[in-house]
């Protein structure tokens, strides 16, 4: 059975942050993007860029929801997970958390990933073979709404994370 939480540890680096020393907002989405790609490479052994060809076939973003608790520091090492938390056949919902020590959340972010069929240039099916993974992967949504796991998040319940 495929891992549902898939984690990876990161440092905050000095060029990514203000003068203050925290990390600038924007790299917040490259610092949870980026920790997917290759949280999904090495737990899942999955190339998104193979599966494109594979399957003519795509993930795009549809939208971020992103809510920032406390701020990463220069130097900072951090701990990103990312799990699947809501899909249908035509897209995912994956949550990421950014934690600092003692599992204190940093940021989490919502990304809605809508499939695309690279060769009709249209919203499409996921394929059956990502589909199944994607099922296997899905870890039950921690809350209803956005806005109800900020409110969890704020009160440290995290849910899922061992």
């Amino acid at each position: 059975m495929p891992k549902r939480v898939l984690k990876s540890n990161h440092y905050i680096r000095f060029s990514d942050c203000d003068p203050m020393g925290h990390l600038f907002n924007i790299k917040y989405l490259n610092y949870f993007l980026d920790a997917r790609e290759d949280q999904v490479r090495d737990g899942h052994s999955l190339d998104m860029s193979i599966l494109a060809k594979k399957h003519r076939w795509a993930l795009l973003v549809g939208k971020h929801q992103i809510a920032y608790l406390q701020p990463a520091l220069i130097n900072e090492s951090v701990v990103i997970t990312s799990t699947i938390i809501d899909h249908s056949p035509g897209w995912i919902i994956v949550e990421f958390l950014m934690l600092g020590k003692e599992n204190r959340i940093k940021a989490f972010m919502w990304s809605h990933f809508v499939s695309f069929d690279l060769k009709s240039q249209k919203t499409g099916p996921i394929p059956d073979e990502v589909m199944n993974l994607i099922q296997d992967s899905t870890t039950p949504k921690p809350a209803e709404n956005f806005d109800e796991r900020f409110l969890q998040l704020r009160r440290g319940a995290i849910g899922y994370i061992q």
